[in-house]
């Protein structure tokens, strides 16, 4: 009986030592139905939150097989990846998460793992999260799957921890228009990841139609938090690309010259010399254009005034050129237009090259209106020797 009495004492003891240590959450969450777990979960102290959570996450997925998306599973699992602590970072973790994204239909559920999975990245950088998100939006793309939330929340996750890889992912989804309500946020998702994705964006515009390029200009240019030079990098290789097309097809659209106007005028605003060769082959095509009377001056001198931003020798020769070929007319007997020869003198007064000194003097021999000869005898004086 001594025995007995030893022994049963001891099973007591240790019993309510067990409770104690472990919790009354926790025990509620062995012994009691899927609603008592859920209790457990959402009323863990900060000792168990990070047991029960894992509890929950596992107990759900253990058990879909043979309930499949029930709604009280599915409530476990939502309330066991809400409690996760955003400091786990057990790649073990990462796995129980997105196998429940893939098992579970339910969108809250689906929501809670895609930021909780953002919340881990910031903690662990575990490129897996990127990847998995990407993935899983490229098979939405390709299902053509109606807009959700869950689209929304992988969107703006990727916009947060995404890379290159992602960003071209993204676009994808913006100029095919897949989700037209999400262009915002996808146009969002992509500006905060242009800075790390120069590579890509690059790769992007070499593949890209007219359409597109237009697409991905509006974002980067409108753009409050890109900055000048990575705005003026993007504009230079689509202006690369449309002179590329229009060489490669032998015509040009409105469409393209207006575009390529765009990048210009980014490029001469922000003065990316780096860019100065494409300029000089754009102005080539605009002076040609307007040679056949298929632009009017005004694009003609816009295109003059872009050269003189850039301080280039290259730009200086190829506005000297044309200044001698308005010359060659004037000395025929036909004046050019005045306000084109005018914005050519003053873009290679503001250069300063004395490459320009011989045609700008010659211009004040020939029989062009006053106000045009006194302009060359301005721009001869400010000339770099």
């Amino acid at each position: 009986m001594k025995r007995f009495l030893i022994c049963y004492l001891f099973t007591i003891t240790t019993f309510l030592y067990a409770q104690q240590t472990i919790g009354k959450n926790e025990v509620l969450f062995i012994k009691g139905s899927i609603s008592d777990k859920i209790a457990a979960v959402k009323n863990a102290s900060e000792k168990e939150v990070s047991v029960l959570s894992i509890s929950a996450v596992d107990f759900a997925l253990n058990n879909f097989e043979k309930l499949g998306n029930d709604r009280e599973l599915s409530a476990l699992a939502f309330a066991g990846v809400l409690a996760f602590p955003a400091q786990i970072s057990d790649t073990s973790v990462v796995k129980k998460l997105t196998s429940l994204f893939s098992l579970f239909s339910d969108v809250n559920t689906r929501v809670a793992v895609v930021n909780k999975l953002v919340q881990l990245y910031e903690v662990n950088s575990d490129t897996t999260i990127i990847s998995f998100l990407s993935e899983y939006l490229s098979q939405s793309m390709m299902a053509k799957e109606p807009v959700s939330d869950i689209h929304k929340a992988v969107v703006v996750g990727l916009g947060s921890i995404g890379n290159g890889s992602a960003m071209k992912t993204l676009y994808e989804a913006y100029v095919g228009q897949y989700w037209p309500t999400l262009n915002d946020d996808i146009g969002q998702a992509i500006e905060n990841l242009a800075d790390k994705s120069i590579p890509e964006i690059i790769d992007i515009i070499s593949q890209s139609n007219t359409d597109n390029l237009q697409a991905l200009f509006s974002i980067i240019v409108n753009s409050s938090s890109i900055g000048d030079s990575l705005k003026s990098e993007i504009a230079e290789n689509i202006l690369s690309e449309l002179l590329y097309l229009v060489g490669k097809e032998n015509k040009i659209t409105d469409k393209i010259l207006n575009l390529e106007f765009d990048c210009v005028s980014v490029i001469s605003a922000h003065k990316w010399t780096r860019a100065a060769s494409f300029v000089i082959s754009f102005f080539a095509q605009v002076k040609e254009l307007y040679t056949a009377n298929q632009i009017d001056e005004s694009k003609m001198i816009t295109a003059i005034q872009s050269l003189s931003t850039l301080s280039s020798t290259e730009a200086a020769k190829a506005l000297t050129a044309y200044l001698n070929q308005l010359n060659e007319t004037c000395e025929k007997g036909t004046v050019p237009s005045t306000a084109v020869v005018e914005a050519v003198i003053q873009a290679l007064g503001a250069l300063g090259n004395k490459v320009a000194f011989d045609d700008l003097l010659y211009v004040t021999y020939l029989p062009y209106p006053e106000h045009i000869i006194v302009a060359a005898r301005n721009a001869l004086t400010i000339l770099k020797w």
